[in-house]
């Protein structure tokens, strides 16, 4: 592996090896993910991210650490993450997993965090790409792949259940318990209840809670997905 492995397929890597190890009593609680790799396996991985929400990345690592006790996982907040993240990767403790995005592709600023990404594209990397749809994959003309997305515009929530049990608090189903719960998390100290793809507040509004909750609640009436 390379000193700075790639990204989206890092960040989707510790989301599928925490996030998802458990799931709400609707599904009937299992685990839903098996480790194939070597799970007694030693290492220190430094993760580097412009994530500031660091209770909800404990949790993560907590659950990480379930499945491989022997992993040292480091994060590193950057400041200024999109403009300084190719400084950090070509400095003597570049990260070993970072988040690059896809209109950093082709773009100067933005060449050495490319650069440093993972050929995912590569055979001997053994990944199985079948289930992501092929026209939204980033196709370079050289062949390599980059890059792969972890979210690919779904609008939904990622919910921490451990964070929720650990607090005594109920996943909201309804805006206003979501109001709730928020202020609730803020009161025992969670700066920030809820993460979202941009800082811009109208868009962030949007992606996080206007989109998902009419997609939500179209999705439950089959007259409206029926027409």
């Amino acid at each position: 592996m390379k000193k700075t492995m790639y990204v989206f397929a890092a960040v989707m890597m510790i989301q599928c090896l925490t996030a998802c190890g458990s799931v709400t009593q609707e599904s009937k609680t299992e685990d839903i993910f098996r480790p194939t790799l070597d799970t007694s396996g030693k290492c220190h991985i430094n993760v580097a991210g412009g994530y500031d929400n660091f209770e909800a990345l404990e949790t993560e690592f907590d659950r990480f650490n379930e499945y491989y006790p022997d992993v040292e996982l480091v994060y590193t907040k950057i400041d200024d993450y999109n403009n300084m993240v190719g400084t950090v990767l070509n400095g003597n403790d570049a990260p070993d997993i970072y988040v690059n995005n896809s209109w950093m592709y082709g773009r100067e600023q933005y060449k050495d965090s490319i650069d440093h990404a993972e050929n995912l594209a590569d055979p001997a990397l053994g990944l199985d790409l079948g289930c992501i749809r092929s026209n939204i994959l980033l196709k370079t003309d050289d062949g390599t792949l980059p890059m792969v997305p972890v979210f690919s515009s779904t609008y939904g929530m990622l919910v921490n259940d451990d964070l929720f049990k650990k607090e005594g608090l109920s996943i909201p189903s309804t805006y206003k318990e979501l109001v709730s719960v928020c202020r609730e998390f803020r009161k025992k100290g969670y700066e920030n209840p809820m993460m979202g793809y941009t800082a811009q507040e109208k868009t962030s509004l949007y992606t996080l809670i206007s989109y998902p909750l009419f997609c939500s609640t179209v999705a439950n009436d089959a007259e409206a997905v029926k027409n």
